[in-house]
Parts: C-alpha cells; sequence; structure tokens
C-alpha cells in the first residue's frame, strides 16, 4: 500500500509540474488555507454503482475554528465541534436522488440529508479503511495540499460564502452517515477516494 501512494504521489507531483514552471513568486506556489473549495465528481462504489459526489475540501496546519460548525465528527474534532484538526478536511454530499444516497437511506437519522465527513491530519497517520477493514498510511502536508489545488483549480468552484464551512458541517438537515453500516462498507471507501484525490480526479 506504501509503495500505491508513493507512485501516486509522484504522479500528482509530475502532473502539477506544469504548473508551477509560470509561477514567478513565492506566494503563487501558496495555496489558500482554511478556505473551503468545491469539486463535483462522478464516483464509482466498491459495489459498481456510479453517483454524483460533491465535495468540499479544506487544509489547515493549525486547526480551524468557526462557531457555525454543527455536524463535525469525532475523527475530525480537535477538542471541540467548534474546532477541526490540523490536516486535509474532506466533506463528501451523494446527489439527493444518486444510487449511493439511495443504498444509504438507512444510514441517516430520520430524514436528514447524509454526508461523510473526514479529516487526514499532517505528518504520517494509519488510516482504517471500513469498507474492506485494512489499513494504510498517508502522509499529508501542506506541499500535497498546494499541488492538489493547482492541479484542481480550473474546477473549483470558489466563492465567498465558502469562507464559511459547506452547509452540510453548519445545519440541523445534515447528518453524518453511520460508518458502522454494512450497507456504507460496501458503497463508500475513504481509501479509494483519496487514492483518486492524489490523482486529481474520480
Amino acid at each position: 500500500m506504501k509503495k500505491i501512494f508513493a507512485i501516486l504521489s509522484s504522479a500528482l507531483f509530475l502532473a502539477a509540474a506544469g504548473l508551477f514552471t509560470a509561477c514567478s513568486t513565492e506566494d503563487d506556489l501558496t495555496a489558500p488555507t482554511e478556505t473551503w473549495v468545491e469539486k463535483t465528481y462522478t464516483y464509482t462504489g466498491n459495489d459498481g454503482k456510479t453517483s454524483q459526489l460533491t465535495c468540499y475540501f479544506m487544509y489547515t496546519s493549525t486547526g480551524y475554528s468557526n462557531t457555525n460548525l454543527l455536524n463535525v465528527p469525532a475523527d475530525s474534532q480537535n477538542g471541540s465541534t467548534t474546532t477541526i484538526k490540523p490536516g486535509l478536511t474532506i466533506v463528501a454530499v451523494p446527489a439527493t436522488s444518486s444510487e449511493l444516497a439511495n443504498t444509504l437511506t438507512d444510514a441517516v437519522t430520520g430524514s436528514k440529508t447524509g454526508f461523510f465527513c473526514k479529516t487526514f491530519g499532517t505528518g504520517n497517520q494509519s488510516e482504517t479503511d471500513d469498507s474492506d477493514s485494512s489499513s494504510f498510511t498517508f502522509n499529508m502536508s501542506e506541499t500535497k495540499w498546494n499541488l492538489f489545488y493547482y492541479a484542481n483549480i480550473a474546477s473549483f468552484l470558489k466563492n465567498d460564502q465558502l469562507k464559511n464551512p459547506p452547509t452540510p458541517l453548519k445545519s440541523s438537515g445534515y447528518a453524518e452517515y453511520d460508518l458502522n453500516t454494512n450497507e456504507l462498507k460496501k458503497a463508500f471507501s475513504w481509501k479509494k477516494l483519496l487514492a483518486n484525490y492524489l490523482l486529481g480526479n474520480l
């Protein structure tokens, strides 16, 4: 697994290299931190079904605080529900009528809209993928965030609203999917999402 992520990291470095040659100052190479960006993908789950998946990405090296945070999972919290720990936080929301959302109807409380949220902490971190009970190690850094940001900058949706947390983290109408359900383990994989994130596409 380490070799796979090393190869993926190298691929992203090569893909982004051309972007950096045109930059003339250090500031040009620095992606914004503690600011959310949005991108919609077509995601293919482990069950082979495809769904539209809107992802929000935010990187912070020191921790992100916002009084509007309401639905931050314990995995992403840095001491309280109003602070996100350092690293890359990904919030993923399947389209309401998508195969993924329909599959996971019973994996969210009541009639709320379900979402996934995880923070990949800075430095070497050992992660567990619930979809196949395997573990892998990933080293998140600001350099990786810069490369990812500039490799995808043309397709990111950016606006003033995303300086604040995305709606799933601040609305009572949303709830995190229950990671312990068998349906979710079959339909969604953080390892798969992260591996494809390194390549800049899903």
